[in-house]
Formats: structure tokens, C-alpha cells, sequence
């Protein structure tokens, strides 16, 4: 009698292991499942991320041509005004910004002349 009840414990044991390790694997497939997806969400945020900074970069290569057509454009208008100028205006210059002033400036020396300008008394 006693090992009737001893086997049926051991059975109700082995059975409860089995439903255990049953319940362990179904929970690893769903892990596996569910890092199988976050890789795949972040799959797609990179991949969109990609795009929007291709487009992106679109955009500011765009931006880039427009302001430099523009410049250009102010810059062949400028020089047919100044056509009659006794200065010509600087070439344009991708490194340097648009100016309205392209003459050059008159330089100030900052010491005066060293001898002043005599002038001879005619007399009449």
C-alpha cells in the first residue's frame, strides 16, 4: 500500500515536472518571438531614419543650389549695374558670402606724410 501511494506521488511529481518544462519551453519561444520582433522594430526605425536623412540631405543639397543660383543671379545683376565702374567687382566665390559692396575700399595711412609740400611765393 505504501508504495501504491509512493508511485503516486512520483508519478503526480512527474508529471508537474512535465508540465513544467513544458510551460519553460512555451515561455522561451515567446521570448525568442518577442526579440525576434524587437529586432525587426528596430530594423525598421533604422532603416527609417535612413530615408529621412537621405531626404534630408536631398533637401539641403537643394537649398544649397537655390541660395547659390540666387547669389549668382544677384551677383550678374550687381555687375551689369556696375558695368561703367572704375573698380570691377571681386569674381564670385562659393567661400565667401553675397555683398552688396564689392569696390574696394580707399586704404587710410595712419602716419602723415613725412615732408610737407612746399610751395614757392611767386612774386608779380
Amino acid at each position: 500500500m505504501q508504495s501504491q501511494t509512493m508511485l503516486k506521488q512520483l508519478g503526480d511529481l512527474l508529471a508537474e515536472a512535465r508540465n513544467t518544462y513544458y510551460k519553460l519551453q512555451n515561455a522561451q519561444t515567446k521570448v525568442s518571438m518577442i526579440r525576434q520582433k524587437q529586432a525587426q522594430y528596430h530594423t525598421t526605425i533604422l532603416l527609417q531614419k535612413l530615408k529621412m536623412s537621405d531626404h534630408l540631405d536631398k533637401i539641403f543639397s537643394q537649398n544649397s543650389q537655390i541660395l547659390q543660383a540666387i547669389q549668382e543671379q544677384k551677383y550678374s545683376q550687381h555687375q551689369q549695374n556696375n558695368k561703367a565702374t572704375k573698380y570691377p567687382p571681386k569674381p564670385f566665390s562659393q567661400n565667401e558670402p553675397f555683398r552688396n559692396d564689392l569696390t574696394p575700399k580707399a586704404t587710410v595711412s595712419a602716419q602723415p606724410p613725412r615732408y610737407k609740400q612746399v610751395v614757392p611765393i611767386q612774386y608779380v
